[in-house]
């Protein structure tokens, strides 16, 4: 029973944060969303039964120590003021000093280690967006802009959007479940409304960035090491309070923040969690184990409204109130502790907000099916992109790029592989720089003009430019399987690896199907790694094989048409299929996001170096005909190959990419699911 509300909670909570694969421990903040439950909803009736030191514990197990990230926003009606009796034995009112100033603006930003869910518990000047529909970046669900909250057009405080969880709706409930545990059933506090925070993808990488800071500094000291940390950076379930002063969540102004500095919650959504100024020189952001907690530290005197929000911390290395506070290796202070040790009132220590200044990235050619998806991750990501176009007034091959700048600043720029200084301009200022492009005809009739010297210059044109920017600090350049796997190998059962290269001098002379397109890559990685050595540029390349997947282009890529080859029943794909493998050895497949997440992986992956292959799935077009003639059969995919061979000569290995970290999420099912339904939309495969 509680499995099954399990996954349909989990179905019903968007928005939710994913690992990062990146591990910057320059980078001091992150925040993200509240997106695994499985405590709570299996132990919610024990803990209701239980007293509240023991549902301390046992919410605390499950959510570790976290920087703050709201995911919910629980709004609550005033009631009587009224004394009630705090957790240190004291009467105090239900106002304090502590939280009355509810994410005071004045105070550092805190955007790394909180995201949030807030329940909303009067009238001020609103503003709100037009009435046509929007899309969250981070669940992909379209909400009307008229419900959805207005958001400064200053970047750093693109953070929240919210929507309304109605009554009934299953994140409801488990919100409802949260917030009443621990509280004292006699206070029948009345919860007015629920609203989902929508954290922007920028928080939620900087949360699982946070994460992982916090985790290489509990590697860097074995013998203090903290196992919370060491696991998951101390990730707590925690709550936070405040005011609200404004209709926001009521049915007469709907989801519209409002101006006002006295209203904390619409303050917080606007800006971000910053530091208490009324305790401990502004140390940090004070958040509870219990919902019961952090209202109690709402002023009275409001006697307005109250929100609730229910966040995720990051808490990291927990330093005792009462204990010398004389350096900087904590990353939360502890001000109340409970009888099982458990910070019971903590404070999320803040941060400089100069280490979370965006990184600038340059990607070439960014029309195409690759640099495009390699666009969306770097926005979704919280970097600022240029991008290059050969021709930025054709509107209608950049139209799916001016989609993207919805998710942050992108800027397109002209620019042509064999016009040298043609580059300077959008690689200027930047940190890093993907080159993805090269030219790609295969019906060329001329393959050395048309495809090898525009590579082999185009790669050099942006390295020049890289070297006059003098601010790029890495470049990664998109290679191929092609410029790996074929040679005159005898024998099957080869494995080939980033040592190895494609043959130039049998491409050359023997000319074999395709011949110009496997050469460019080749002798243009080559040269790359010959300028860059002459130059001091610190590069990667990433070896993709076959890339098939969803695509942003209007076009379907002809990569995509040819994975996909045996499905649609293109006989000359199908054949084509056939001539990479005699050329190559094998069918070698990997989904394009993967791909793009690997490019991105190795930019930031201080340790990377050298070449790197990243392929899923080694087969041959035998093994795959038959894999898919079973799992859709109502294609009618050709198995008889006569006797061309069943199976695959060599394989090309990712050994060295999955041992740098990187992790694949697609495999052929996923791969070739996710490219069925793409196909379908594109009217290629009947629905």
């Amino acid at each position: 029973m509680c499995g099954t509300l399990l996954n349909a909670i989990r179905k019903a909570l968007p928005c939710k944060s994913k690992p990062s694969d990146v591990s910057d421990p320059e980078r001091s903040s992150s925040v993200g969303c509240l997106s695994n439950l499985k405590g709570t909803t299996t132990r919610h009736k024990e803990r209701e039964s239980n007293s509240s030191s023991k549902v301390q514990r046992k919410i605390s197990t499950r959510y570790p120590k976290t920087n703050i990230v709201g995911n919910e926003m629980v709004l609550y009606n005033p009631g009587p003021s009224r004394e009630r009796k705090a957790s240190n034995g004291r009467m105090v009112k239900s106002k304090s000093k502590r939280v009355g100033n509810g994410g005071r603006a004045e105070g550092p930003h805190m955007v790394s280690r909180f995201k949030m869910e807030i329940p909303l518990f009067e009238h001020s000047r609103e503003y709100c967006g037009g009435n046509s529909s929007v899309v969250c970046h981070i669940c992909g669900q379209q909400h009307q802009k008229s419900s959805i909250s207005a958001i400064d057009s200053n970047p750093v405080s693109k953070r929240y959007t919210v929507s309304k969880l109605q009554e009934g709706d299953s994140s409801r409930k488990i919100v409802e479940i949260i917030c009443r545990t621990g509280q004292d059933e006699k206070q029948h506090i009345k919860m007015e409304t629920v609203l989902k925070v929508h954290n922007m993808q920028n928080i939620l990488t900087w949360f699982e960035d946070y994460r992982e800071m916090v985790k290489i500094k509990a590697r860097k000291h074995p013998k203090k090491v903290d196992p919370r940390c060491l696991a998951d950076g101390n990730e707590l379930l925690r709550f936070y309070a405040t005011n609200v002063a404004c209709s926001l969540g009521s049915s007469s102004s709907g989801l519209c923040l409002c101006n006002l500095d006295k209203c904390g919650a619409c303050r917080i959504l606007r800006n971000g969690f910053s530091a208490n100024k009324d305790f401990v020189g502004s140390v940090g952001i004070f958040a509870t184990s219990t919902s019961e907690r952090a209202l109690a530290y709402v002023e009275a005197h409001f006697n307005r409204r109250k929100a609730l929000f229910v966040c995720r911390v990051i808490a990291g290395k927990i330093h005792k109130f009462d204990q010398a506070f004389s350096h900087s290796g904590f990353d939360s202070l502890s001000w109340k502790v409970g009888r099982n040790r458990e910070a019971e009132e903590l404070f999320v220590l803040t941060m400089d907000t100069k280490h979370i200044a965006k990184k600038t990235a340059c990607v070439v050619g960014g029309s195409g099916f690759v640099a495009s998806l390699l666009v969306k991750l770097l926005l979704q990501k919280g970097y600022r992109v240029n991008t290059t176009v050969r021709d930025p007034e054709n509107q209608k091959k950049i139209a799916h790029l001016l989609q993207l700048k919805s998710l942050g600043e992108l800027k397109i720029f002209g620019a042509d592989l064999t016009e040298e200084g043609s580059f300077d301009a959008p690689i200027a200022g930047c940190d890093l720089v993907f080159h993805v492009a090269t030219p790609v005809n295969f019906a060329s009739q001329d393959p050395e003009n048309d495809m090898i010297k525009p590579a082999v210059q185009g790669v050099l044109n942006v390295l020049k430019s890289c070297v006059k920017a003098k601010t790029v600090k890495r470049v990664v350049l998109t290679s191929s399987a092609a410029a790996v796997s074929i040679n005159k190998l005898n024998g099957t059962g080869l494995v080939m690896n980033e040592e190895n290269w494609s043959d130039t001098e049998f491409l050359s002379n023997e000319k074999p199907p395709t011949w110009g397109y496997p050469l460019s890559k080749t002798l243009a990685e080559k040269t790359a790694w010959k300028f860059a050595k002459e130059n001091n540029i610190d590069l990667i390349t990433v070896i993709p094989s076959l890339m098939t997947g969803p695509s942003l282009t209007p076009d379907i890529p002809s990569s995509v048409g040819l994975a996909t080859a045996l499905i649609t029943g293109n006989e000359f794909l199908i054949n084509a299929m056939k001539g990479m493998e005699m050329l190559s050895g094998s069918i070698s497949i990997t989904h394009v996001d993967d791909a793009c997440r690997a490019h991105v992986f190795l930019a930031e992956k201080e340790s990377a170096s050298g070449r790197y292959i990243c392929c899923a799935v080694n087969t041959s077009v035998t093994e795959l005909a038959k894999f898919l003639s079973t799992k859709y059969p109502q294609f009618k995919v050709p198995t008889d190959f006569g006797n061309f061979p069943s199976k695959a000569k060599l394989i090309v290995s990712s050994e060295k990419l999955t041992k740098e970290g990187f992790s694949f999420k697609y495999g052929i099912q996923e791969i070739y699911e996710q490219s069925v339904d793409y196909l379908k939309t594109k009217g290629m495969l009947q629905v």
